[in-house]
């Protein structure tokens, strides 16, 4: 409500200027008819006034982006002071795959529906932050700014490993970037969270409504029960539906027996090398 109020007074400033600037131009046409003489001063006085109003208008603009530029990095820098980087990056991959309508919040890639916006807004603000409720475009800022980073940090990831073609020769690290690259090709949203306090799984897979856990194994000898037994349990310490175990490898028939008895799916190298070819359109061996 306060945006619309806010562009509803844009609108009528503009609709005033532009008024106002028709009045200037039918009376510079009666003194051109009427006065050559003072319509060339005239001209000339609006042609230094014009120059020095573009002057404070940049001066003021800079002023404005300087000011917002502290309160921007004050935000941020408050986010992380507080331990909610996470929060933001979790509520942007949980609520933030919605299909693109109107009446929603758009950005990215990404779509939140109002309501959901409004009830993390509430909670940052009950975990210390200090969001007005009246207008949104703090708010908006942070989110922005972590789908943003998010998608620069995803790009830089891929181009690191786009030369190489065969899964052997890659590092953990980048077989979990490859899985991030391919389950967002596959129309899912996927985060690593291997490097937040490891509890034995590497990604989180939202799928429709299935929140997916995935070990990803880059192996060169056959995966065993004890990749199986880390996704059981990092599934109960994520919260997860279902769990997955992907590997470059294969797995031996242990595995594979104690995976069906726990509702584990196992992705096998061969299934991984058919769903790059398909979804990424690149050649593994």
């Amino acid at each position: 409500m306060a945006r619309r109020r806010s562009d509803n007074k844009s609108a009528d400033l503009i609709e005033a200027g532009a008024s106002l600037l028709l009045l200037y131009l039918i009376y510079m046409g009666y003194l051109w008819v009427a006065n050559r003489a003072e319509y060339w001063r005239q001209l000339g006085y609006v042609s230094v006034g014009s120059v020095l109003i573009v002057v404070v208008v940049i001066g003021l603009m800079r002023i404005r982006n300087a000011r917002r530029k502290k309160k921007e990095d004050a935000l941020l820098s408050d986010l992380d002071e507080k331990g909610l980087n996470d929060k933001i990056v979790n509520f942007i991959d949980s609520f933030g795959r919605q299909k693109t309508r109107k009446d929603r919040w758009n950005y990215g890639g990404y779509s939140f529906d109002w309501q959901q916006l409004k009830i993390f807004r509430d909670f940052l603000n009950e975990n210390g932050m200090r969001f007005s409720t009246e207008e949104w475009d703090d708010f908006l800022f942070v989110l922005r700014h972590f789908i943003y980073g998010e998608k620069e940090r995803f790009v830089r990831d891929s181009m690191s490993i786009a030369t190489s073609q065969d899964l052997d020769r890659l590092s953990g690290t980048d077989f979990e970037n490859l899985l991030v690259r391919l389950f967002r090709a596959m129309g899912y949203s996927a985060e690593p969270i291997g490097g937040h306090g490891d509890q034995g799984g590497d990604l989180i897979v939202n799928m429709g409504n299935r929140r997916v856990l995935i070990q990803a194994k880059r192996w060169t000898g056959s995966v065993g029960n004890s990749a199986v037994q880390e996704a059981v349990a990092a599934r109960q310490y994520y919260h997860c539906d279902e769990a997955r175990v992907v590997t470059s490898s294969d797995f031996t028939a242990e595995a594979v027996a104690l995976a069906a008895a726990n509702h584990i799916e196992l992705i096998w190298r061969d299934q991984v090398r058919t769903l790059l070819l398909k979804y990424l359109k690149e050649s593994w061996r």
